[in-house]
């Protein structure tokens, strides 16, 4: 399913170094602290719970509503909603990195093509699919949201320099704000509300969001979620064949032979 999606990348590797070390009697020097590389320290990625990101109580306040959370984790997502609403509105938060993000991206930008697009996105799509892995996660993102176009969403540049992002707006009360840092994937969306509320309540979470992100991750995606870069095709129309009814046979009326009158 925006013009505030976040795509932000949290790269925050720790690396301590062991100073003040004891000197022994002997005055000789203590051994070498080893430190561990930032490529060692990200090779461990833990497994990212999407619905720890943000809270309900954080989502109700910028709603100004109470919400019941709605984890989604097989769709790269995890959703609150509103649970006592003339006007149902929700928030969903989504993050990934790497292959895992470029997949979700394609997968959420595929929907495009199912309720309409033209050749030339057609072709955008074949090319995204068979490229992927060699290109930048921006790019990904940036071709990606060209194929949701044909759903009424535009795109422009929001963020500032130092933290750009992507927000993605749909008349219909959908927006998404997206942030992607190298290989680091963040979005938070919100249905419901005009564009001006969205961008802010969106701009706001997307912060609390980034925050805890941790440096290396992956999420849950099902295995039966496939990127389907294929146009819907009207269905054929149905002839109906008419079904042959056999004739009634003809049966010829008998010929009337008059009775012969009686003479006395």
């Amino acid at each position: 399913m925006p013009r505030q999606r976040a795509l932000f990348v949290i790269f925050s590797l720790i690396l301590g170094s062991l100073a003040c070390a004891l000197q022994d009697s002997s005055g000789e020097a203590p051994p070498e602290a080893v430190v561990p590389s930032p490529e060692a320290a990200a090779a461990t990625p833990v497994s990212l719970d999407l619905c720890t990101l943000l809270t309900a109580g954080e989502v109700s306040e910028a709603l100004g509503e109470t919400v019941d959370v709605r984890p989604g984790l097989q769709t790269g997502a995890c959703s609150f909603a509103t649970t006592a609403s003339t006007q149902s509105k929700s928030v969903s938060v989504s993050a990934a990195q790497g292959t895992q993000a470029r997949d979700l991206v394609q997968m959420s930008a595929s929907l495009g093509l199912l309720f309409g697009g033209n050749a030339e996105l057609q072709q955008v799509a074949e090319d995204l699919k068979a490229n992927a892995a060699s290109m930048s996660l921006q790019e990904v993102v940036e071709k990606s949201n060209t194929l949701l176009v044909p759903l009424g969403y535009t795109y422009t540049a929001a963020g500032n320099q130092a933290s750009p992002a992507i927000w993605g707006w749909n008349p219909m009360g959908s927006g998404s704000l997206e942030q992607v840092d190298g290989e680091t994937f963040l979005a938070v969306s919100v249905v419901g509300l005009d564009e001006q509320a969205a961008l802010a309540l969106t701009t706001h979470l997307l912060a609390l969001a980034d925050a805890r992100l941790p440096a290396a991750f992956t999420i849950e995606l099902a295995d039966s979620l496939q990127i389907q870069f294929t146009a819907e095709v009207p269905a054929p129309t149905l002839v109906t064949t008419p079904t042959l009814v056999p004739m009634p046979t003809l049966v010829p009326t008998p010929t009337l032979v008059p009775t012969p009158t009686l003479v006395l």
